[in-house]
């Protein structure tokens, strides 16, 4: 009787954590979901200052990053493109193993794009942005390019 109870016990408890996991992941994958498209870099912000520059009109190549499925998003700036891999959390993201080609470019957007790009620590889309929060001098903001 003692060994039925402690079964049933059993089976309760591992219900209850699979039901627990099923529901957290669910919440990754659609959190993951709303990054799946190409986004296209609007402006940055200072991380120090808040000041927000706009990318320049002129300029005809585009810095834009595209999240290709829940673990790998390709990049491609103004003179070079490449490829990562990423991790989602809640709000944070974490940005590693960043390749890309090394074509010397005399334009700054490159830089800043890049080199805040690896430096994520937290992310916020709504509606057609995205925000990438960089530990670095400029937080990056993109629009998304195409739909779902």
């Amino acid at each position: 009787m003692k060994s039925l109870v402690r079964l049933l016990f059993l089976c309760g408890i591992l219900s209850i954590i699979a039901c627990c996991c099923e529901k957290n992941s669910n919440n990754l994958k659609s959190t993951s979901d709303d990054l799946l498209r190409k986004w296209i870099l609007h402006s940055i912000q200072n991380t120090k200052t808040n000041q927000i520059s706009q990318f320049p009109e002129n300029v005809l190549a585009k810095e834009s990053v595209t999240f290709k499925d829940s673990t790998i998003l390709a990049f491609s700036g103004i003179c070079n493109g490449g490829k990562a891999s990423y991790i989602l959390k809640s709000d944070s993201i974490k940005i590693y193993d960043m390749t890309s080609t090394q074509i010397l470019c005399g334009n700054q957007w490159e830089g800043y794009f890049t080199n805040n790009l690896d430096s994520a620590y937290k992310y916020k889309t709504d509606a057609s942005q995205l925000t990438i929060y960089s530990k670095g001098t400029y937080n990056l903001i993109f629009i998304a390019l195409s739909s779902k």
